[in-house]
């Protein structure tokens, strides 16, 4: 159908209008134009126009809407505000699917994003009623060790506008990786003061290994103090501070009681050692009052409990020593084998030292013979 200068076009069907004005359009069909200057309202079907021009509100209702371009260097979708600032700009350069930003950057806050995804300025939230996961991965076909996963660099921005890192959070492939094998370590940066160059603070191997100012590689825990001569602190606001020691069949711990040494044994804690700030030691005795205090409760002990010995075993020698305090079958002192020294040789009795009497004769006092 061909149409000349009409003033209105109400026949169904495909109208095709070149170089032609037209001031009413009603139809039901398919309407194709090179160009189109006007209002347009209550039409159906599809319109398609080489080019459209709105100067005023465009309103755009339906389940999908499309925007296509066949420009092959750089397509740009532009929504502004009632200023010159552009509100949202999505920009590819280059040809390829607009959705992928291929060789562009995502800018949140700025017009001039320097990364792939460049927020500036408030805070991201990131929600999820099933808990948030942000992954790193690394696309590589081989994966050999001290290989860069992923990182987390802290910036900030010195007084000539140049961001310098503070710290990083970092993930290398321990060694290498292969499929179902991903041995990864942790490392922590931190920048010290008058530098701008972060320096690794602490490091977590593969195999839980942590090294504080040094890389594990003996033991689960190692701290590297450098040439400092307190290494570590641990500090407790009560008045008793302890650190745990605990295997698979019992536990024991070290602490301090004021300025006091003290080490202790079972569940319970209980203290059996003490070096006082005086430096003197008491084992079972918290008030050593002399340089070296050992005290025994022989209180529901049976006989032959002694409070200390000082001894030696050989091949083919028994005990062979001095035990000091011994409980004897009645008490400590009015027993003729509680003794205050007790020799022995190779296992047999030697001397003791029992209470001490008086001869009235003399006014001198002996020992006891066994």
């Amino acid at each position: 159908m061909a149409l000349t200068n009409l003033s209105q076009v109400t026949s169904s069907g495909i109208h095709t209008l070149s170089n032609y004005t037209t001031h009413n359009i009603n139809s039901t069909g398919i309407i194709t134009a090179t160009s189109f200057s006007g209002n347009l309202s209550n039409s159906s079907g599809i319109s398609t126009f080489a080019e459209i021009r709105v100067t005023g509100n465009l309103t755009v209702e339906g389940t999908t809407t499309t925007l296509d371009s066949v420009l092959n260097e750089v397509d740009r979708l532009e929504i502004g505000a009632n200023t010159a600032a552009v509100g949202l700009a999505v920009t590819q350069s280059g040809t390829g699917h607009v959705a992928t930003f291929e060789g562009g950057n995502v800018g949140i806050g700025t017009d001039n994003p320097s990364e792939a995804l460049h927020l500036n300025g408030g805070n991201a939230i990131m929600e999820n009623a099933g808990g948030m996961t942000l992954k790193f991965q690394r696309d590589d076909t081989s994966t050999a060790a001290n290989r860069l996963i992923g990182a987390i660099e802290f910036q900030g921005n010195d007084s000539n506008g140049t961001y310098e890192t503070g710290a990083i959070i970092r993930a290398f492939s321990d060694v290498g990786h292969d499929t179902g094998d991903k041995p990864t370590r942790l490392e922590f940066h931190t920048t010290p003061d008058n530098s701008a160059t972060p320096v690794e603070r602490l490091r977590i191997r593969n195999n839980g290994y942590v090294g504080i100012n040094t890389t594990p590689s003996t033991y689960q825990f190692e701290v590297s103090g450098g040439s400092a001569n307190t290494v570590a602190s641990f500090e407790s606001s009560d008045a008793i501070s302890r650190i745990l020691f605990k295997d698979n069949s019992g536990e024991a711990m070290v602490g301090a009681v004021g300025d006091a040494l003290t080490f202790y044994t079972s569940t319970n804690a209980t203290e059996r050692l003490r070096i006082t700030s005086a430096g003197n030691v008491g084992i079972g005795s918290e008030s050593p009052a002399s340089i070296l205090d050992v005290y025994k409760n022989f209180s529901g002990v049976s006989a032959g409990t002694y409070a200390g010995r000082v001894y030696g075993l050989d091949l083919g020698v028994n005990e062979t020593g001095v035990r000091f305090v011994t409980k004897g079958t009645g008490d400590l002192h009015n027993a003729s084998d509680a003794y205050l020294m007790h020799g022995i040789s190779n296992g047999t009795t030697r001397f003791v030292l029992v209470q001490m009497v008086i001869l009235a004769s003399a006014g001198r006092k002996y020992p006891t013979q066994p």
